[in-house]
């Protein structure tokens, strides 16, 4: 109430070209939705059928659609990765992937096979030096 005695109406021939830009395109939205909702209101019957069918897809997808945050299949599978300073060279890299192997390899029952490439290519999957293990 208060804005409509401190804002006035201004002459929209006095606006600039992107005021008067975006007001068509705002005419055009009412203009639609005015339209689709007339449409809408001539036809009731045919709009609550397509609500009904609605929510029945809904509870349909609901009901189908996997849910939870695991997936249901365990494929048994964990990658992990080590980092290391730039500065560090590949031999003590190397030493310390061993250790890093070592230490996932002692876990006797649940680690099947492990692989351990090393190098800055590694990570883009085309290792430069690998260690090898399968169980």
């Amino acid at each position: 109430m208060m804005c409509s005695r401190l804002i006035r109406q201004s002459d929209p021939a006095r606006q600039g070209r992107l005021f008067r830009a975006t007001e068509r395109a705002f005419e055009a939205v009412l203009h639609f939705y005015a339209r689709s909702l007339r449409w809408a209101l001539r036809n009731r019957v045919l709009m609550m059928v397509l609500l009904a069918a609605t929510v029945v897809f809904n509870i349909y997808l609901y009901i189908m659609i996997p849910k939870g945050f695991f997936p249901q299949q365990d494929t048994g599978r964990l990658i992990g990765g080590i980092q290391a300073d730039q500065a560090i060279s590949f031999q003590s890299m190397s030493g310390k992937l061993r250790q890093f192997m070592s230490i996932v390899q002692a876990d006797r029952p649940s680690t099947r096979s492990s692989a351990s490439p090393a190098g800055a290519r590694a990570a883009a999957g085309r290792p430069t030096a690998a260690s090898y293990s399968c169980r």
